[in-house]
């Protein structure tokens, strides 16, 4: 019994202080929502600390804003990366000065 007893002491005491922290993310953005009408499904496009994620909307039943707050408040299951690619923000060029000499 003893023995037991320390087994599940030690058990205890490795997983405190393994260092095991559940993640922390900040709200999830939507990157973007894309329509698929052959099939009448929405695919919504996060990122939740960097990482991607997707939801799938079979019917597109939901509006834009009410997935965007049930995802926040963990109600909605995201599956890891994206199902459908959505194009990056493209960054705006600074206009190059003219090098002239004089």
């Amino acid at each position: 019994m003893k023995s037991l007893f320390f087994k599940l002491l030690f058990v205890v005491a490795c997983v405190s202080f393994s260092g095991f922290v559940k993640p922390s993310f900040e709200e999830a953005e939507l990157v973007c929502m894309r329509t698929q009408k052959s099939s009448n499904t929405c695919f919504y496009n996060f990122k939740m600390g960097g990482i991607p994620y997707h939801f799938k909307d079979v019917g597109c039943k939901r509006k834009k804003e009410d997935v965007v707050k049930a995802v926040n408040a963990g109600e909605f299951a995201l599956l890891k990366d994206w199902k459908i690619v959505c194009p990056e923000e493209k960054k705006k060029e600074e206009p190059k000065a003219d090098k002239t000499d004089f």
